[in-house]
């Protein structure tokens, strides 16, 4: 039980399932919104998309695979609709593809409509002060995903605002039968080697042991993502979702690891990194030498002196916010892997089963794994804590 005087961003940090919460977004006023009045909305505010196959073999799709464009949000909802879109739009199949927009900051994205930032409020899970400006919109058409990863800073709150979405997620328990990996290179973020549309035992015999939580995410549901839990996302049909990440203490020494790994993969990538190929993802860039050694003395300075200056929100909670904020929440179920395929009729691939055969990346160059050994989420620990001691 939280103390009178614990700070609700600590007594997330114990919290250690992912819950749904159902009726708590009564109060948000773009909860009644539809795609449409989004698209009013914002007119000819254009956002950037991912194109991909909403099937995809062998190794997972990453952010820098397939096409970039831009589009409005009426371009997206004509495009589905096969009506008249952006040129570039129109010339993909909406069968055989999706189209997914990740990471709208809202503060830099609907600067300019202060309605749709005031829209957004979090203060029904205790936090008055987050509102649209601390918050991140996603937007995909039907069969669009995200490949398996885990984010190395705070925790999570999604709202379902429109359309459905299937959430699978790991435990950070689970982590070695997902296969971490660092390549392609993007701040906080940790991706599983593992396709869960295609998951290969062969290649992955570990996965067999992973504990699935998997959950349909209805309009006006909001999921509650313990820190380190790994997850893949799935729309449905178009779907459209808000999120805030909440600040955490432990996310202090978490930046060091990242300082680490940004160090290792600023020196590396550009050393080894295949002709032709990206093991960096698009939203990101690799920093100097003097850059990455003036953030980790910053980083182990305020590890020292136990600042914790960015947790806004770490503010005292009672037990009255407690219990209104979380008592509600339904645990997400999980499965084992049999069940999960079962349900959500992924392709799987054994070790006995030669007919399927095991798919190996012509990626996966010497050079590749070397660098991944280097940026291995354990390595990068036993770095880190070395640190520490200086």
């Amino acid at each position: 039980m939280m103390s009178e005087e614990e700070p609700l961003t600590d007594w997330l940090e114990h919290l250690k399932q992912p819950l749904v919460f159902k009726g708590r977004l009564k109060m948000w006023n773009c909860a009644q919104w539809t795609m449409d009045d989004w698209a009013e909305r914002t007119r000819d505010l254009k956002l950037n998309f991912r194109i991909g196959p909403r099937v995809k073999k062998g190794e997972p799709l990453c952010e820098g695979d397939g096409v970039h464009l831009k589009a409005t949000i009426k371009d997206l909802l004509n495009w589905t609709c096969r009506k008249e879109c952006s040129r570039e739009l129109q010339e993909v199949d909406p069968e055989a593809h999706f189209a997914y927009s990740s990471y709208n900051y809202m503060s830099c994205t609907f600067g300019d409509h202060r309605e749709i930032l005031q829209s957004v409020d979090w203060s029904c899970f205790g936090f008055p002060e987050r509102h649209g400006a601390d918050s991140t919109l996603w937007l995909g058409s039907a069969g669009a995903s995200t490949p398996c990863h885990q984010d190395t800073y705070g925790c999570n709150l999604v709202a379902q605002l429109i359309g459905k979405k299937t959430w699978t997620l790991f435990p950070p328990e689970d982590s070695s039968c997902l296969y971490p990996t660092r390549l392609p290179f993007e701040e906080s973020s940790v991706f599983s080697r593992v396709n869960f549309q295609d998951i290969d035992l062969h290649r992955y015999p570990k996965t067999e042991h992973c504990r699935p939580f998997w959950v349909t995410l209805d309009p006006g549901d909001v999921l509650f993502v313990p820190k380190m839990w790994w997850h893949l996302v799935s729309c449905f049909d178009t779907a459209l979702s808000i999120n805030t990440w909440i600040p955490l203490r432990s996310d202090d020494r978490s930046r060091l690891d990242e300082a680490v790994v940004r160090t290792l993969a600023s020196a590396l990538i550009p050393q080894y990194q295949a002709a032709g190929s990206s093991w960096i993802n698009p939203n990101e860039a690799l920093t100097t030498p003097g850059e990455n050694l003036a953030y980790i003395q910053k980083v182990i300075e305020n590890l020292a002196a136990g600042d914790r200056s960015e947790l806004h929100d770490a503010r005292p909670a009672s037990h009255d916010t407690e219990k209104s904020a979380f008592r509600d929440g339904v645990p997400v179920k999980s499965y084992t892997l049999e069940e999960y395929v079962q349900r959500t009729g992924c392709n799987i691939r054994r070790p006995d089963d030669a007919r399927l055969g095991s798919y190996t990346p012509e990626s996966e160059c010497f050079a590749k794994r070397v660098v991944s050994c280097f940026l291995d989420p354990e390595v990068v620990r036993v770095i880190a804590r070395k640190l520490e001691t200086l």
